[in-house]
């Protein structure tokens, strides 16, 4: 049974439509969301709150209303999904794309690598061919003139020519020994302190003479002392290879300077602009040869790189001059362009009070032959021996021979006095190094003066007394005045 409740002020035709009215109201509510719900039971009560109590609007809305939620977890479920499954193709994705990355990046690397060793191996071949050509031509000077000395009777005059031109060889053959182990090297060897100007003006009458008649050579020196402290040997190689390329680019006639003047700051390279506290010189050698592109200028520096036809030069000038001079806190720089020349400006550290001058030791070299003093000799190669043999006895010492220094420690330990043990570096079996480590504990009196052609550094890290070094090859003369200095101090 059916039952209406009336308004009492209320419109008969206005309660025909009341009713459906607050069943849809309710009803699109119920779809719009759940969270106005109240609201719209405010409104069906607004128009008929009889109508709340229907069953079948009740059972209406809820069924609408588990409809509703079943279809957004439903559509919760599906966002979920696709979500999970758009992760995974972005983590695929990721991955695919870092693989890719790697394998590119290690066939870069590995095509690097290959480059980078085709250069290396095309390097020590233009080494190889180089100094292979410059030795074999000093070689086949040494080996004829010194077979033509053991099979003719020769005057004294020939005699010494012929010696000359063997010393000429051999003196190039060290040289270029002495370029490539300057690339060797990380630090500067054999320092000491002189004024620039002075090494400059020793080897003025080279220069001059490299210049020949054709070349307009001008030298301007400064008048402000310039004193430094470093290889000074190697300082002069490095302006006599600047020269001998200045003249090379100038050809038969040209213009040539050189000037040595302190820098002032603000000429310094970039490399050297934070050195603040240094004070430097500059070497300028100008020219007014052929030049150089931009392409021949960047590649300048490189070791074994040369313009010059084969067997004129190895390409270990300027990475030689370089590398000595950043050694010793200095700088090299080129500027150039085709046609008009080149300038070379060599930056090196100057301070503190420069050596006398270099003076002719007549008092050292005649008390090379003053000596009486008892030598050990230790080196594995017999030909070395027996020229120093030669050279130490005919100056009055007393020599033992010994041609390793398991040996020369079993001479030393068996009783007899020595005043100085000179020894090979590197022997096979026990260093020179580590045999004096031994002197040093057992003998500590006894003085060493290594003699080698290349030594690394680490091998004297053991030992407490400073290392005493006469570098390979040497003269006879450089052997016993640096012996009789030992000696003496």
């Amino acid at each position: 049974m059916e039952v209406v409740l009336h308004s009492a002020d209320g419109d008969p035709r206005l309660r025909e439509w009341r009713r459906p009215l607050g069943i849809f109201v309710a009803t699109v509510g119920t779809v719009l969301a759940l969270e106005a719900f109240h609201r719209t039971i405010l409104l069906g009560l607004f128009f008929d709150a009889s109508c709340l109590t229907t069953p079948s609007l009740v059972g209406a809305g809820a069924a609408l209303m588990l409809i509703w939620v079943d279809r957004l977890n439903r559509q919760r479920v599906a966002l979920g999904t696709e979500l999970e499954r758009r992760q995974r193709e972005f983590a695929n994705i990721s991955a695919t794309l870092e693989s890719r990355i790697a394998e590119r990046t290690n066939e870069v690397r590995d095509r690097d690598r290959a480059l980078e060793q085709v250069q290396r191996m095309e390097s020590v071949g233009q080494l190889a061919g180089a100094v292979a050509h410059d030795f074999n031509n000093m070689l086949t000077a040494i080996l004829g003139s010194a077979n033509y000395l053991k099979y003719n009777e020769l005057d004294r005059q020939e005699s010494v020519e012929i010696a000359q031109e063997i010393l000429d060889a051999a003196h190039r053959s060290a040289a270029l020994t002495r370029q490539l182990l300057v690339l060797s090297r990380n630090r500067s060897q054999g320092d000491e302190a002189f004024d620039l100007r002075t090494a400059v003006g020793s080897i003025r009458p080279m220069i001059e003479r490299v210049c020949g008649e054709g070349i307009n050579l001008t030298i301007d020196v400064t008048a402000a002392e310039l004193p430094a402290t470093g290889p000074r040997d190697q300082f002069e190689q490095v302006v006599l290879n600047l020269i001998v390329n200045a003249t090379h680019a100038v050809g038969r006639r040209g213009n040539l300077s050189v000037s040595l003047k302190p820098c002032e700051h603000g000429a310094l390279p970039e490399v050297l602009s934070a050195s603040m506290k240094k004070r430097f010189a500059e070497l300028r050698v100008t020219d007014d040869g052929c030049g150089m592109d931009s392409a021949t200028l960047q590649r300048a520096f490189d070791p074994f790189f040369t313009t010059k036809p084969i067997g004129k030069g190895t390409g270990l000038g300027l990475a030689a001059a370089r590398q000595t001079l950043r050694q010793w806190g200095g700088e090299i720089t080129l500027e150039s362009s085709p046609g008009k020349g080149t300038t070379a400006r060599v930056f090196v550290p100057i301070g503190g009070k420069a050596a006398a001058p270099r003076a002719r030791r007549r008092s050292a070299a005649a008390s090379v032959h003053a000596g009486r003093e008892r030598l050990l000799i230790v080196d594995d190669e017999a030909s070395l021996r027996k020229n120093m043999r030669r050279t130490l006895k005919q100056c009055g010492y007393e020599i033992t021979e010994a041609s390793s220094a398991e040996e020369a420690l079993g001479v030393l330990r068996g009783g007899q006095p020595f005043d100085l043990v000179v020894t090979d570096v590197v022997m096979g079996g026990m260093t020179g190094a580590e045999m004096a480590t031994e002197i040093e504990e057992e003998f500590p009196d006894l003085k060493v003066l290594f003699i080698s052609g290349y030594a690394p550094d680490d091998l004297f890290e053991a030992l407490d007394a400073p290392v005493e070094m006469l570098s390979k090859p040497f003269s006879p003369k450089q052997l016993t005045l640096r012996v009789r200095k030992l000696l003496e101090d």
